[in-house]
């Protein structure tokens, strides 16, 4: 079986060489014998209880289920909906759910409140959030992996969502030469914000470049920090590894010294770039590796530290099989392996109050969360315990905040920041772009310019067309209904993967809804005989549709699917379609398909 790569699941596209699959991505059951729906069987726990929260998908469907520390079997499955693709964090008795790419918006879940959902708010289409810190009660950043700038976002808003979105913070400076910064984990020390930026190359199928990097953010004046102001650019802090990456639930933090613990794999398919390193937030420097790749022998996909001698990992290998093991930190030696798989195990976490190891694990047959004694590593869970859809993420909600030491405990000086004007205050409210006005360049200002084929009068289109406001020519002769567009897909050999977009003239045609919502699923038709996990994850981005397609036993030329929109007017041309394959990739999960490509048909009726 080819394993295609966990990210492709995490809602970003395929990051290297090496392809994992996980099991029942894009699948449509739960396993391990649990309701993947309906109501709760069991009441869940009281609001104020210390509380295992956990994230549930089968990547065609999410949930949520929630039990009470200690008591498992008082367990509360699917207590109610949250994206396919989705990590849960949570700061002041909330669960706060990152809805990644596809949903694009974060979730506020009150245990006060039965575990429902109190508000559910966007940060733009396409943006793919992945963390966030609550700062204040009306104030938390979320990082943006499709994007450069962070999100600054009112918490407090409540269901109306009015005013959710407060600012942006430009982070493109550090991105690398693809111009994203693939921002991911963070953290807060003191008056400082610190976001993981993996800097992968999207051109090189997510592979990482030359380094990843800790961008610094007073959270007083929201301002970028030059980790190094002995060099004129704007610096992170350089990490040690490339490609940062774990489950945990932000950076990890040492309460007693505010260092910050950085996991990173580097390249899926290579063993020995990457580990586990220290990162000294008083001097803004790494301090290297803690344990390496090579120390533990796999890819460090998550870890806990409890002390100096003991730790545990997550570790996946070369012929995809997943570890959790214990090693001990101070001797870098691996000392015991508490459970083997050749499925997918995703997050651990220690749980606050007795020490216990938690443990998502993605068995196809058999899934669930299994609990280990940290004392002396055996499992105390007799199987698995049925979430009821697989367990992917898990917090422990209302354990005691740790305290981090404040930047006037700090016995280093922190550095200097930029000044204002290289990177601006952010605004509160959005920045509107003048309208295009003759002697301007731009569409709308009367004037046919390259790239147009028609300015604010239908001079250069042919008599049966008008010109539309995108300043291109559209047909007049009659109206439409629906435009039907037909993919098909020419490759020299079968492929596993890719990303699929088909861009849309938003002023010819539309589809109702919006992201993965059932309104735009049901415009989508499968015409290829390959099965698609989550039928290709359709993400209707308002003026293209992304596709996310994988297929284990692999897609060849031909029909691929098609995709039906609402005529605003005369029927669009075939022109204003494009369809764009990206990144595609062979059976065996590392050669790339470059000469790969698709081809549209459009149908009116």
């Amino acid at each position: 079986m080819i394993r295609v790569a966990a990210r492709w699941c995490r809602g970003a596209i395929a990051i290297g060489a090496l392809l994992v699959w996980t099991p029942g991505c894009g699948g449509s059951g739960g396993g391990g014998g649990g309701s993947g729906g309906g109501p709760p069987a069991t009441p869940p726990p009281s609001g104020d209880a210390l509380s295992v929260f956990v994230v549930t998908t089968d990547f065609d469907t999410g949930r949520y289920s929630v039990f009470p520390v200690g008591d498992p079997a008082a367990i509360s499955r699917s207590l109610g909906e949250v994206h396919s693709d989705a990590v849960a964090r949570t700061q002041g008795g909330l669960v706060y759910v990152v809805n990644r790419l596809g949903g694009d918006n974060i979730q506020a879940i009150d245990p006060a409140a039965g575990w429902s959902t109190r508000w559910q708010c966007s940060v733009g289409n396409g943006t793919n959030p992945h963390d966030i810190v609550v700062v204040a009660p009306n104030k938390a950043y979320v990082t943006l992996y499709e994007k450069t700038t962070l999100a600054i976002v009112d918490p407090s808003v409540g269901p109306s969502c009015n005013g959710f979105l407060r600012g942006t913070i430009d982070l493109g400076a550090l991105a690398d030469a693809d111009g994203i910064p693939e921002m991911d984990q963070e953290a807060v020390v003191g008056n400082r914000l610190y976001v993981s930026l993996e800097r992968l190359n999207r051109r090189n199928f997510f592979q990482p470049t030359d380094a990843s990097v800790l961008a610094v953010i007073d959270t007083t004046s929201d301002t970028l920090v030059d980790a190094d102001p002995t060099t004129s650019a704007v610096d992170g802090i350089r990490l040690a590894g490339t490609n940062p990456f774990a489950e945990s639930h932000h950076l990890t933090v040492e309460p007693a010294t505010g260092a910050i613990l950085v996991g990173s794999v580097g390249s899926f398919g290579v063993i020995g770039d990457g580990g586990v390193e220290r990162v000294n937030t008083h001097t803004n420097r790494s301090e290297g590796f803690l344990v390496t790749e090579s120390d533990l022998g796999a890819n460090i996909t998550d870890f806990v530290l409890v002390d100096a001698h003991r730790a545990y990992a997550l570790l996946l290998d070369l012929a995809s099989i997943n570890r959790l093991v214990r090693f001990d930190p101070t001797t870098r030696v691996l000392t015991d392996t508490l459970l083997t798989s050749s499925e997918f195990l995703v997050d651990i976490e220690r749980e606050p109050t007795r020490g216990e190891l938690y443990v998502t694990d993605r068995t196809l047959t058999r899934p669930g969360i299994r609990i280990f004694s940290t004392s002396d590593d055996h499992e105390i869970t007799t199987a698995p315990i049925d979430t009821g859809l697989p367990p992917f993420d898990l917090v422990f909600v209302n354990e005691a905040a740790p305290s981090v030491p404040a930047p006037s405990a700090m016995p280093t000086p922190l550095p200097t920041l930029l000044p204002t004007p290289t990177v601006p205050p952010v605004s509160t409210t959005p920045i509107i772009g003048p309208t295009p006005q003759p002697g301007q360049s731009g569409c709308g200002n009367g004037i046919v310019e390259s790239g147009e084929e028609c300015d604010g009068s239908a001079g250069g289109c042919a008599p049966d067309e008008q010109c539309s406001i995108s300043c291109t020519c559209v047909a007049t002769a009659q109206q439409c209904t629906t435009a039907t567009v037909t993919i098909d897909l020419d490759t020299p050999q079968p492929i596993a993967a890719a990303t699929l977009i088909l861009d849309y003239p938003v002023d010819a045609v539309n589809i109702p809804g919006s992201g993965d919502a059932s309104t735009v699923t049901a415009r989508i038709s499968m015409l290829t005989s390959a099965q698609l996990f989550g039928n290709g994850a359709p993400n209707d981005e308002d003026n293209r549709v992304r596709f996310t397609l994988i297929a284990v036993d692999g897609i060849d030329t031909g029909p691929l699917l098609s995709v039906r929109f609402d005529c605003l007017g005369a029927p669009p041309a075939v022109r204003d379609f494009t369809c764009t394959l990206d990144d595609a990739v062979a059976l065996d999960g590392v050669t790339s398909v470059r000469s790969a490509t698709c081809t549209l048909h459009v149908r009116s009726e």
